[in-house]
């Protein structure tokens, strides 16, 4: 009996042991929330999944401030477009030169200069920790290095549908644009003919020549030459000049239009054979059509060439050169010069990208970059009217205030186009990254609390368990103790 006494009582000792250590892991493993039983195989896996946990939190950090970032830039480059918007309205007002004296014209400057100085002020002033946003410093800056072929270039952030990358801006020249023109078929015999002789005839009575909605009236006395001369003093109005084309001793009148691209025509009906036999013309000129090559930036930094088709023609009815520009707000203002299919690969500008680079996940090459524009007036505006830009537009004359309009509206779809790009940095790209990051954090997260956390429900059955069993042990030892106790004192 005192060897199976002490057998049963050793048995019941190991158990006790080990059903106490289970239980202390236990009690450990409830009060802590960490399962204090992982495997070392289970704990390897779980430190794996807390690191991508915290560097998945990291990277949602750094998104969600970059979104901020956005924020601050886009609220600067509303302020600046409301501004815009009044300057525009001015400019309307004043180019109403019929009703407007001169004093009223300086209080339209004055009101715009006052508009300009507070875009500056937005522009030097917009800041999110620190780095100013809205001067240039954090985006895109296009300079000109050719002035022969080109009078001005504005590229933005986006071109060619990816983000704008440093390097060199070229252009080919695909079709040229053209002006309107066009060549009468009633013919005299010079300039100094009468309206009379019209068609060789000599009982012409005059009549009444429309172009562009502007009406001209000369009578049978009159000469060829006035009517060229009352068509060009219309060409402010109109955009049309005349001239005098002669050949085999006799010539007709030519019109020609001032402007060019299929936005200017010229439309001509008349109440008498004038210029073309009474039936009148109708013709519009020919838009530039140009390969644009810059550089566009990968994600990882990467530069490769792309090119983006340029349309366009005149910008504003007297402006010099031809303006072409793409979907994204990007122009480029040809000369003379430039605007010939001769043009072929000429390097033009160069752009300097300083943009913001966000680190918007866990790995290399998983970041994001945002271009934001320049918008200090200097930089507004520039490709409307070579060599003007909106700290430069004075309204005080006719010719300036139709400048003005022109250089206003350039600078509204510029800063429209940004905040276009921002938004959808911000509600493509930045969001959805974020929405990525956070969904990725819960499923790690799910996973990791699967192998470290602790179980309660099964925890406490657990306790349960090992409690009962320790007490059943307990019994045990008890019973054992209490028999050899009693074979002792019988052996007394």
């Amino acid at each position: 009996m005192s060897i199976s006494s002490f057998d049963i009582a050793s048995v019941a000792l190991r158990n006790l042991s080990y059903l106490s250590s289970l239980a202390s892991q236990t009690i450990q493993s409830l009060s802590s929330g960490q399962n204090a039983a992982i495997s070392p195989a289970a704990s390897f896996e779980s430190a794996v999944y807390q690191s991508q946990i915290d560097s998945l939190n990291q990277a949602a950090s750094n998104s969600q401030d970059a979104a901020n970032l956005i924020k601050t830039a886009d609220g600067g480059l509303s302020q600046v477009s409301s501004l815009l918007n009044d300057i525009h309205t001015t400019t309307i007002a004043a180019a109403n030169t019929a009703v407007s004296s001169p004093a009223v014209l300086q209080a339209y400057q004055a009101q715009i200069n006052g508009d300009i100085q507070s875009i500056q002020s937005i522009a030097s002033q917009t800041q999110f920790n620190g780095k100013t946003l809205l001067d240039g410093s954090a985006g895109i800056a296009a300079s000109l290095t050719d002035t022969t072929n080109s009078g001005g270039i504005q590229i933005g952030s986006n071109f060619g549908g990816g983000s704008t990358g440093s390097g060199a801006v070229s252009i080919t020249v695909n079709t040229a644009a053209t002006q309107a023109q066009s060549t009468g078929n009633v013919t005299f015999a010079s300039t100094s003919s009468l309206i009379s002789t019209a068609g060789g005839g000599s009982s012409g009575n005059g009549g009444q020549v429309v172009i562009n909605g502007q009406s001209i009236a000369v009578t049978g006395s009159d000469t060829v030459q006035t009517l060229i001369d009352k068509i060009n003093l219309a060409a402010g109005s109109t955009g049309v000049s005349a001239g005098f084309s002669s050949a085999n001793g006799s010539g007709s009148i030519t019109l020609t239009q001032q402007n060019f691209g299929a936005s200017y025509s010229i439309t001509e009906s008349e109440s008498a054979p004038l210029i073309n036999s009474g039936a009148g013309t109708s013709t519009a000129g020919q838009n530039a059509v140009v390969s644009v090559t810059a550089n566009v930036s990968a994600p990882d930094g990467t530069l490769s060439p792309a090119t983006s088709v340029f349309t366009g023609g005149t910008a504003v009815q007297g402006a010099s050169g031809v303006t072409v520009s793409d979907s994204h707000g990007n122009s480029i203002t040809l000369t003379s010069a430039g605007n010939s299919t001769s043009t072929v690969n000429q390097q033009i500008g160069s752009i300097s990208s300083n943009g913001l680079t966000f680190q918007t996940g866990i790995y290399g090459g998983r970041s994001v970059t945002a271009n934001i524009g320049n918008v200090q007036p200097s930089s507004l505006g520039t490709g409307a009217i070579p060599g003007l830009s909106l700290d430069q537009i004075d309204v005080t004359s006719a010719q300036g205030a139709q400048q003005a309009i022109a250089i206003s509206s350039a600078a509204i779809t510029q800063v429209a186009s940004q905040r276009a790009d921002l938004g959808a940095l911000q509600s493509q790209t930045l969001q959805s990254t974020l929405n990525s990051l956070q969904q990725s954090i819960s499923s790690l997260s799910a996973a990791n609390s699967h192998l470290s956390d602790t179980d309660y429900g099964k925890a406490i059955t657990q306790l349960n368990q090992q409690l009962f069993g320790s007490k059943a042990a307990l019994s045990v030892l008890s019973r054992i103790n209490f028999s050899s106790n009693l074979v002792l004192s019988l052996l007394k």
